[in-house]
């Protein structure tokens, strides 16, 4: 039955993310919102004690290397520890499942406009919570003072590396070291390989 509950999830989530143009991470449940440099990415998180789901959704920049998804600046847009419970009916389920994929439509469009897009959005990130990620923003911009404030700030010791890496860089070195990161993570992602950067 726990495959039908995953049915169930996939083609809701079809219905309501394919649109925004998001792509489903193989059989998972996971969903993806590519824009070249970072993602939106969209969980319906199973659990281990019962059928159903969590909302998860997060951002990614891609210019830190990694090999898997993560959620920065995660959010749970139904609440907190809100589960949505398969309780035996299929068609009970699939009515419960539609305001999950409808608050992942609208956590979507809300980071996409919180994002943004160009050069307005490597301010953005500059400005976030991240200290790596605004460091290395803060590098690609040539804010040299603000990019060495956040990327010797609290940087988890598993990005130690990556972040000292930007470290005095001119922001042409940044940019395509950024470039560099970028192409890497998308293939360890399995990501298209064309893709653009803020200056599209």
């Amino acid at each position: 039955m726990s495959d039908e509950v995953a049915k169930i999830i996939a083609l809701a989530a079809k219905e309501g993310l394919a649109p925004l143009g998001l792509r489903r991470r193989g059989r998972s449940r996971l969903w993806i919102d590519d824009h070249g440099w970072w993602t939106i990415n969209v969980e319906f998180q199973a659990s281990g004690f019962a059928k159903g789901c969590y909302l998860n959704v997060g951002y990614q920049h891609l210019w830190v290397r990694r090999n898997h998804l993560v959620f920065e600046e995660p959010e749970r847009p139904l609440g907190g520890s809100t589960f949505v419970r398969y309780e035996g009916d299929n068609d009970d389920f699939a009515v419960a499942i539609g305001p999950v994929v409808a608050s992942a439509v609208e956590a979507v469009e809300g980071r996409r406009v919180n994002h943004g897009e160009g050069i307005e959005s490597l301010q953005n990130v500059a400005s976030s919570p991240d200290d790596l990620n605004a460091g290395i923003a803060a590098a690609i911009l040539g804010q040299t003072d603000l990019a060495r404030r956040r990327l010797t700030g609290s940087v988890h010791s598993a990005y130690r590396d990556q972040a000292d890496a930007f470290l005095e860089l001119s922001n042409q070195e940044a940019s395509s070291l950024a470039h560099r990161s970028i192409t890497e993570t998308r293939q360890l992602l399995r990501l298209p390989e064309h893709w653009s950067d803020w200056r599209a």
